[in-house]
């Protein structure tokens, strides 16, 4: 399939956790089916027609004292597939971790929405815990920006992650969010059924290889 023409009316900005696959990245945070579902949808997203014109990722590393590092990555990579990233700086102290990343995604979508602001803009983020959703949300708002979202897992406390306080909140806050976006790809349907009831999401299991991706319609 040949990529489509480009939009150039529409600027979309990625957030999510994708770095290089090398291993000065493959630490115990890692998650390669993550990071390879998040790839795979960016160049189906291009093929499409619709590129994105940032992506911004965090490092995934565990919080201090479980890492020895107190801060995260920051600057421009480039994945294998050409794909260029700009890792957002934070604090790597639990405490701290999700606040810092959160103000430091809020800060570089409010700049990247004022640098296309004469186009029509999307933020697609990729779940909604870490980079912590409500800086997204916060961001598209304040900007005037749609917001999509992929949701690959919902965390229910006492399920697969401990039920403690942290994550009572960010069960909650997801709950709160999903409904109030702008459109929802899942990996299940069950995830529209619980979280989106009524609404029309887009099924995407296990992720999708760009060559399979749809074309966008003319």
């Amino acid at each position: 399939m040949k990529p489509r023409p480009v939009d150039d009316a529409v600027s979309m900005a990625v957030v999510g956790v994708i770095v290089p696959d090398e291993p000065r990245f493959h630490g115990a945070a890692f998650n390669r089916a993550a990071q390879m579902f998040q790839v795979e949808l960016l160049r189906g997203m291009e093929r499409a027609g619709l590129p994105a014109t940032a992506v911004f990722s965090v490092e995934p590393i565990p919080g201090f004292p479980r890492s020895r590092r107190l801060f995260g990555k920051r600057g421009d990579e480039t994945t294998a597939s050409g794909l260029r990233v700009r890792l957002l700086p934070f604090v790597n102290v639990l405490a701290l971790k999700s606040l810092t990343v959160g103000a430091s995604v809020l800060l570089a979508l409010l700049a990247w929405a004022w640098r296309h602001r004469h186009r029509e803009r999307i933020i697609h983020v990729f779940n909604l815990t870490m980079p912590p959703g409500i800086a997204v949300w916060l961001a598209a708002r304040l900007s005037g920006s749609r917001i999509t979202v992929s949701v690959m897992d919902v965390w229910r406390p006492g399920a697969i992650v401990p039920d403690t306080l942290p994550w009572r909140v960010d069960f909650l806050v997801q709950r709160h969010l999903l409904p109030r976006l702008d459109g929802h790809m899942v990996v299940s349907p069950a995830i529209g059924d619980d979280f989106v009831p009524g609404r029309r999401v887009c099924v995407i299991e296990g992720g999708i290889a760009a060559e399979r991706f749809p074309a966008r319609p003319a």
